[in-house]
């Protein structure tokens, strides 16, 4: 029997298509301490396509569980999207942690990869750990290890072999 309220599944890729096809010339926008920064959905889209890419790029595996540590910003939107449209776990942070639950929590799910908000740094220790120029923006740094995948098999999953110290 055909169901009466959808005819199709609601999923993240279907709502990144959504906004980006009916709402692409809408305005993002994102207030902070610097001011206000504005982006279209179009531009959104393309930078989320971008950073999913970037994620390939890192050698984030293909179900590897993608860290995010920062405030709610267009930045951050790109990860939410970026990462569960590539088929990755998008595992969000609470940034009102200590850094001893914030080390246990990245442990525990595995993360291979956290983006954490430049202005979240000293406070949460995620940051401690390797930094490297982000995909996406200045304001981003990552933490972690990624690991390399053989070309032949670009679906090979890999664990955190190296996690955060415990403190």
């Amino acid at each position: 029997m055909q169901g009466l309220m959808m005819d199709h599944p609601l999923t993240i890729q279907h709502l990144f298509g959504r906004a980006e096809k009916y709402h692409r010339d809408k305005t993002i926008l994102t207030v902070s301490k610097k001011g206000q920064e504005t982006a279209t959905y179009g531009e959104w889209a393309d930078r989320t396509r971008r950073l999913g890419g970037a994620l390939d790029t890192l050698g984030i595996s293909a179900e590897g569980r993608v860290g995010t540590f920062g405030w709610n910003t267009a930045r951050h939107l790109e990860l939410y999207f970026a990462a569960p449209c590539t088929g990755r776990v998008l595992h969000t942070l609470n940034i009102r942690l200590f850094p001893e639950q914030l080390t246990y929590i990245v442990n525990h799910a595995a993360d291979e990869i956290v983006f954490t908000d430049r202005s979240c740094c000293p406070s949460s220790g995620l940051c401690s750990r390797r930094s490297a120029p982000s995909a996406t923006s200045s304001s981003w740094t990552t933490a972690g290890t990624p690991r390399s995948r053989p070309a032949a098999s670009p679906c090979t999953t890999t664990r955190n072999s190296s996690p955060l110290p415990s403190r």
